[in-house]
């Protein structure tokens, strides 16, 4: 999967990998924080798949501006809002996912569907 990101220097495609469960990608991803993003889902009344909520989100949200990860590594994240409404369109809550990207390769390192904005924690 690619996302489309626009820095300052111009646009850029961030990959999501498959990767390995230990470091990054989508098998990260499913190894460390399925069970939080299909939480995302069944709060909001089920019938979806956690892999594409996440995807969506990543999507979404790394058009937002990135900063830097403050752990001295080439890692930049973004934290954004995603506002969650049943299928009758009542809103039902809002979660902060946070997506890191390496900034050597350009790919999703990890995705987390977060409760508040949290790039310190990646």
């Amino acid at each position: 999967m690619s996302y489309q990101y626009y820095a300052p220097s111009g646009p850029m495609i961030i990959e999501l990998q498959c990767g390995y469960s230990t470091g990054h990608g989508w098998k990260h991803i499913q190894a460390e924080h399925q069970s939080q993003w299909q939480d995302r889902i069944n709060a909001a009344g089920g019938g979806g798949n956690w892999d594409d909520l996440m995807s969506w989100s990543n999507e979404t949200i790394l058009g937002w501006s990135m900063t830097d990860v403050p752990d001295g590594t080439n890692k930049r994240c973004v934290s954004a809002p995603i506002m969650m409404y049943d299928r009758q369109g009542t809103f039902l809550f809002t979660f902060w996912p946070t997506v890191a990207v390496s900034t050597n390769n350009l790919r999703v390192i990890t995705s987390i569907p977060t409760t508040s904005t949290n790039c310190n924690s990646v």
